[in-house]
């Protein structure tokens, strides 16, 4: 109960046209932010985040040099099943939950990945940032080409850096 209605944010101000932000979406915002920094910080500062990274750079001679690469692994295995996890419960609040809920947003999600860089968490992130962007826009500008922009998005910046926003040093070798 506590999350429906609506709030205003002072700081930031609210989406045009609108007296006050959805509860729900305000979680979620916020939550996914929190969730990208998690992400983000457990790659970067923790051991396991530091074997992930080095067994897919190399896991042979990680391996080798006597980091066992599996349970780290398997780590980021649960880590990202738990995400999805998440993503579905906040989503199905968010959307209306049918047997094809999967198909509207899988399509979209790939195409994002790609416009980022295959294997770059940072260009998923701003290419994700930049499809919402161009989501809002056109919602605004003409409502019928909502579904469409993110593609011509993808179109536009994959024209311009065929590897994605930041393409991973990996993928293209």
């Amino acid at each position: 109960e506590w999350l429906t209605g609506a709030i205003s944010l002072p700081v930031i101000g609210t989406p045009p046209g609108m007296s006050a932000a959805s509860t729900i979406r305000v979680l979620v915002v916020t939550l996914t932010l929190v969730l990208i920094g998690v992400i983000f910080a457990f790659f970067k500062y923790t051991d396991y985040g530091l074997a992930v990274r080095a067994g897919t750079e190399d896991s042979e001679m990680t391996e080798m040099l006597g980091i066992r690469v599996g349970r780290p692994f398997l780590l980021i295995f649960a880590i990202g099943a738990a995400y999805a996890g998440l993503a579905g419960v906040l989503g199905g609040s968010l959307f209306n939950v049918t047997n094809s809920i999967g198909m509207e947003i899988i399509i979209p999600s790939l195409v994002i990945v790609i416009m980022g860089g295959v294997g770059s968490l940072r260009g998923t992130v701003i290419g994700s940032l930049l499809a919402g962007l161009a989501f809002a826009v056109a919602t605004v500008v003409e409502p019928s080409m909502t579904q469409a922009s993110i593609y011509l998005l993808a179109i536009v910046v994959l024209t311009i850096r065929p590897s994605g926003i930041f393409p991973s040093a990996k993928v293209g070798q």
